[in-house]
């Protein structure tokens, strides 16, 4: 179900970003299940996921709500 590589293509980015899960496994698992029961559970809607971005504050200037945008699409999409 892990579908990072479809927008993660640089191989540097993505074994930091696994290693950033990894890392913070636990405390991301929480936050999802806590997002999802507001939302369709166990799925987190875009709008239930723009207001955990807003609130978390992860929007800078590598990461725009654009990319998140297209990112989120990309992650939902059927192959």
């Amino acid at each position: 179900m892990w579908k990072v590589p479809r927008f993660l293509k640089d191989e540097k980015d993505y074994k930091n970003t696994v290693n950033l899960i990894k890392k913070h496994f636990y405390d991301l698992k929480d936050i999802f299940i806590g997002t999802a029961v507001t939302s369709d559970f166990p799925d987190i809607g875009w709008m239930d996921m723009a207001d955990f971005i807003q609130t978390s504050n992860i929007i800078d200037d590598n990461l725009n709500l654009a990319k998140l945008d297209l990112y989120y699409i990309a992650t939902n999409v059927e192959m």
